[in-house]
């Protein structure tokens, strides 16, 4: 079920304020952006967008936030950059784990439980299928009983339909998609993250590597609103999709942002001004060798936020 809640009326910027805010967030989010900074001697602007990214991305397609008589939807599009050597990989790596914890034992717990069931009903429907199909080819059917058969074929694949989706393993996130396979997610789990700690992959789909280097970010664009798509593919079914909602969270260098943000067609198409970019001033710095580690209770309070979040807000 998705929750709305009210934001509180919002104060006046700082014209002033032009620094990164450090000491904005939460204990926990606090905690684990200091420790960040401690382990890979970052600045706090690159752990504290990223720690962001994470709660859009526990959060996932069911919490509203009404300013205005406006709703927001809490997933967002975050753009995170830093020079090669500073540690960027490794701060995404330690702000998301809990969430490759999580999604991996989703998917185990999925494979486990949820799929032999799921195939076992899905032979069953087909093996009936069939036996009616062989029914209505010999013919010897009266009006009122080829009927029956029909409506009763037309709840199995009803039901086939169903068990499809079923066979796919929950997800919250991808760490690359094509637009060809973003539909096809979006169309089963209804809601996905962008996921990725070395993007380029993403940037270059963006740029059009699969679209005769034409701008394909349609979906993420239509996210952005939350409006519904309509995708046609020669070959493939249709599919619709009522209501378009992703996330992003994506690592850099800062010449993808810079090929990114070069692209005419996204800058006239309003996907640009809708990504939280950050560039971090991090720099380089000279491994020591320390062995070095997040306090332990700090790494257990941000993974138990994070599946506190999971499990309040998808309908898992």
């Amino acid at each position: 079920m998705i929750k709305t809640y009210d934001l509180p009326p919002k104060e006046a910027a700082d014209p002033d304020q032009v620094a990164y805010p450090e000491n904005i967030f939460p204990e926990i989010m606090q905690q684990m952006q200091s420790e960040c900074c401690r382990i890979f001697g970052v600045n706090p602007d690159l752990p504290g967008p990223l720690l962001l990214a994470a709660i859009s991305n526990a959060l996932g397609a069911n919490l509203l936030l009404q300013d205005r008589h406006r709703l927001t939807g809490s997933d967002a599009f975050f753009f995170s950059t830093a020079q090669s050597g500073t540690g960027k990989s490794s701060v995404f790596r330690e702000i998301n784990r809990p969430l490759q914890t999580i999604q991996a034992e989703l998917i185990e717990k999925h494979r486990a439980m949820t799929l032999p069931s799921v195939k076992a009903e899905r032979a069953e429907m087909e093996a009936e299928r069939d036996r009616i199909k062989r029914e209505f080819v010999k013919g010897d059917l009266d009006a009122g009983d080829r009927d029956t058969r029909r409506n009763r074929l037309i709840e199995i694949e009803t039901k086939l339909d169903d068990l499809n989706r079923l066979e796919k393993p929950p997800l919250l996130f991808v760490e690359d998609a094509t637009s060809q396979s973003l539909p096809v997610i979006l169309d089963t789990l209804g809601y996905i993250a962008l996921s990725s700690a070395d993007c380029g992959d993403v940037i270059s789909n963006l740029l059009g590597r699969y679209n005769e280097g034409k701008a394909d970010a349609n979906l993420l664009l239509k996210a952005a609103q939350r409006e519904p798509a309509s995708v046609e593919r020669i070959g493939r079914d249709s599919i619709y999709i009522a209501e378009v909602v992703m996330s992003m969270a994506l690592v850099g260098t800062p010449d993808l942002a810079t090929a990114l943000y070069a692209n005419q067609r996204l800058k006239t198409g309003g996907l640009l001004p809708r990504i939280l970019l950050t560039n971090s001033k991090s720099k380089p710095a000279r491994d020591e060798g320390q062995e070095l580690a997040i306090q332990g209770e700090i790494v257990e309070c941000w993974e138990q936020s994070l599946r506190e979040l999971v499990r309040s807000f998808h309908d898992w």
